[in-house]
C-alpha cells in the first residue's frame, strides 16, 4: 500500500488492524519465564528499525506490558540492532483500538526503565503511518533465523 501522503489518524488505524497487513507470529518469554505469543511487523524507515507489536489477546497484551523490559531485550537480541536505532509500537486491538509507542531507557543493551505514550499526536501518526507505507518491510524470522 504506498500513498503519496501520510495516512489520517481512522486511515492510520485503519491500516495497522487490517488482515491484509503482515503480522509474523513470535512467542518469547514474559519476566515469569512463561510463553507470550506476539505478532510482530518489523519496518526499516530512514535507517530506523521500527517494531510493531501486538498480541494475540487481552491476557497476553497484560503480560507483555508487565514484562516490558524483558521482552525488549529480547526483541533487541532477535533483531541484533542497537537500542537506540530501534522504536516499539504497541497495538491494541482491544475496544477501544489503541497504538502506543513504548520507550525505554537504556544502559548498554539492558533496558532499566519503560513508559508508553499513545500515539494520539497527528505528527507521531503521520511518522509511523509513513513508516507503514514506505518503510521496507522485511520478515523477521528470515532476518534472526528460525526462533520458534
Amino acid at each position: 500500500m504506498v500513498h503519496s501522503e501520510a495516512l489520517g489518524a481512522s486511515q492510520f488505524r485503519d491500516a495497522l488492524f487490517s488482515d491484509d497487513c503482515h503480522w509474523e507470529k513470535l512467542s518469547l518469554k514474559n519476566r515469569l519465564d512463561q510463553d507470550i505469543e506476539l505478532q510482530i511487523q518489523c519496518h526499516l524507515f530512514k535507517g530506523r528499525f521500527h517494531l510493531l507489536i501486538r498480541s494475540a489477546n487481552p491476557v497476553e497484551s497484560r503480560k507483555l506490558q508487565k514484562s516490558a523490559e524483558h521482552i525488549a531485550r529480547q526483541l533487541v537480541d532477535l533483531i541484533k540492532v542497537a537500542p537506540d536505532n530501534l522504536s516499539f509500537v504497541l497495538v491494541q486491538e482491544n475496544d477501544p483500538q489503541s497504538c502506543w509507542r513504548w520507550a525505554f531507557r537504556w544502559v548498554g543493551n539492558s533496558p532499566l526503565h519503560s513508559s508508553t505514550t499513545e500515539l494520539t499526536d497527528a505528527a507521531q501518526q503521520r511518522l509511523f503511518s509513513q513508516v507503514i507505507q514506505r518503510g521496507a518491510q522485511f520478515p523477521l524470522i528470515m532476518r534472526v533465523g528460525d526462533v520458534a
